[in-house]
């Protein structure tokens, strides 16, 4: 009768929590073994995401890996930007699909020829803006008189991640313990979760203090995110900065909002990511630049430009600028003459 029989195992939702279930197990593209607990918490939004869908436009009934092709793939996007998810939203849940899919044809589950015809989503980051808080900052914060216990705390945390350049599900993991001295420097070794990398962070003076005398107690990310805007908004800092924040809605309850981007007054944008992103641009120009990229646990030094707003030109300037310095420097030192004996 020409119908493909099915099971289990072909059932798109299926394939998605036997992922989540084996994470610990799953090969990455790099070859390195296990899932990030992000990468895993992605998947478990997908398959909620996909399950929604299936509620909506089949009736409850499963989608088949074997039908994931290009014209789903249209279907399924449609369906995303009719709730204003926004591009990149979009474009991480077809990426979600295609890995799904590739996933589940390595372990001999039937897929469609159409699946590499899926378009992707991106939006351009060329002009996203960078938020950092700077030295100056760093010290209104730092000296700022607090009541709250919970703003406390939260302010040891984020003066503490700009001064390691960690993303904050690695900082919070930082303890006094993991502290270690090495030719009389203290470091601190951690595997980054999301990269899986090794790295050794030296730590600063300030870093070293919150760290062996102050450390601060862990806390949920959202409750992170709300403090540090409260404290920068205590701050006073209320400069109109470019940048994009979610819409709220009372009636929604999903967190994946349309970002909506304009003039906000600064603590309006401040997030966990304002550590890492503080820390590698306060320190440009510096520290080495591969030494930055070996701590901030970036791919490449192109990545780590574009996550600090600079471009391969900024570095330019900057070798003329030190090759300068140095010209100067051998145009100054005193030069050996030959002198003439006398006699």
């Amino acid at each position: 009768n020409g119908i493909v029989p099915t099971t289990n195992k072909d059932h798109l939702t299926n394939h998605i929590q036997y992922i989540v279930d084996n994470a610990q197990r799953i090969k990455k593209a790099n070859n390195q073994i296990g899932l990030s607990h992000s990468r895993v918490k992605s998947y478990k939004l997908f398959k909620n995401t996909v399950t929604r869908y299936q509620v909506e436009m089949t009736k409850g009934t499963p989608l088949l890996i074997k039908d994931i092709g290009y014209e789903f793939g249209e279907q399924f996007a449609d369906w995303l930007f009719s709730k204003n998810y926004s591009l990149n939203y979009v474009g991480k849940n077809i990426d979600n699909l295609k890995a799904v899919c590739r996933d589940a044809e390595k372990r001999g589950i039937t897929t469609s020829d159409q699946l590499n015809r899926i378009s992707s989503f991106s939006k351009p980051t060329e002009n996203d803006e960078v938020i950092i808080l700077s030295n100056e900052e760093q010290s209104i914060i730092e000296n700022l008189e607090l009541t709250s216990e919970a703003l406390k705390n939260a302010r040891k945390w984020l003066l503490l991640g700009c001064q390691v350049g960690q993303r904050y599900g690695d900082l919070i993991r930082i303890t006094p313990d993991m502290v270690k001295a090495t030719n009389n420097i203290k470091v601190i070794e951690l595997q980054q979760q999301k990269t899986g990398k090794l790295v050794a962070i030296p730590l600063l003076p300030k870093a070293i203090e919150i760290i062996e005398n102050e450390m601060p107690y862990p806390i949920a990310s959202q409750n992170f995110n709300q403090y540090i805007k409260k404290i920068c908004e205590l701050a006073e800092l209320n400069e109109l900065t470019k940048g994009s924040k979610y819409l709220t809605d009372d009636n929604k309850k999903d967190k994946h909002r349309v970002r909506v981007p304009g003039f906000y007054p600064k603590w309006q944008l401040i997030g966990s990511h304002v550590c890492r992103r503080s820390f590698a641009s306060n320190f440009y120009t510096k520290i080495p630049t591969p030494i930055l990229i070996s701590i901030t646990g970036h791919g490449t030094e192109k990545m780590f430009l574009k996550y600090i707003g600079r471009t391969s030109l900024d570095n330019a300037h900057q070798m003329m600028e030190y090759f300068g310095k140095l010209q100067a420097k051998e145009d100054k030192e005193p030069q050996l003459q030959v002198l003439r004996n006398a006699n």
